[in-house]
């Protein structure tokens, strides 16, 4: 795609290119806040907002600017001991297709783990990624902070502040839509519990 856009700078303008980037980034914030993403949309907006750059810098073309928001999902209860208080939001989407360029396109089955974190300490803190539990794999590809472009997060979080994380990745089943899945959060000596029934699209409950 990006190919594609500097082709369009070339021919009708960085102005317009950058709106499609924009467009597409609008596009990709829209499913991150209905609880899908998955490690590929975050490097493709990694990869768009450096040609957004490129553009402005080299052409003097300014873009929107597209913001991303916390998750407006529902966090669960408040879950704390003595260094965090934390709150989850689990989301799954099952296996489909959909079609790109006319081809078929497999979607794996992905899940979003949303948390909110708490330092309650008066010390800057590094945690670890969470570990969750389910009768299916849930390996974690990345957690990034929400907000920013999705680059890996390093666990940082600054005494008494609070971070809005996503924890994503594909489940290591090709789990169909509208399978309940139950889980455990392990996560800084903690464990929060979660339930979440898989997806047929971010848009579009399971039947």
């Amino acid at each position: 795609m990006a190919t594609e856009l500097l082709e369009v700078a070339e021919h009708r303008g960085a102005a317009t290119a950058i709106d499609t980037i924009e467009d597409t980034l609008a596009v990709i914030a829209e499913r991150e806040d209905a609880g899908y993403v998955t490690v590929a949309m975050l490097d493709h907006r990694v990869r768009l907002l450096g040609l957004e750059r490129r553009l402005t810098s080299e052409r003097g073309a300014h873009g929107r600017g597209v913001a991303w928001a916390p998750p407006s999902r529902g966090l669960g209860p408040v879950v704390r001991n003595d260094r965090v208080a934390v709150r989850v939001e689990l989301s799954t989407h099952g296996e489909a297709t959909e079609i790109v360029r006319g081809k078929e396109k497999l979607l794996r089955a992905s899940f979003r783990l949303g948390m909110e974190i708490e330092n309650l300490t008066l010390r800057d803190l590094t945690l670890e990624r969470p570990v969750i539990d389910a009768r299916v794999p849930f390996p974690i590809e990345r957690w990034y902070v929400v907000g920013q472009a999705g680059e890996p997060w390093d666990g940082k979080l600054p005494a008494r502040s609070t971070n809005r994380i996503n924890v994503v990745g594909y489940l290591g089943e090709p789990v169909k839509p509208g399978v309940a899945l139950d889980a455990t959060i392990g996560f800084a000596s903690l464990e929060l519990g979660a339930s979440t029934v898989t997806q047929k699209r971010w848009n579009e409950q399971a039947l």
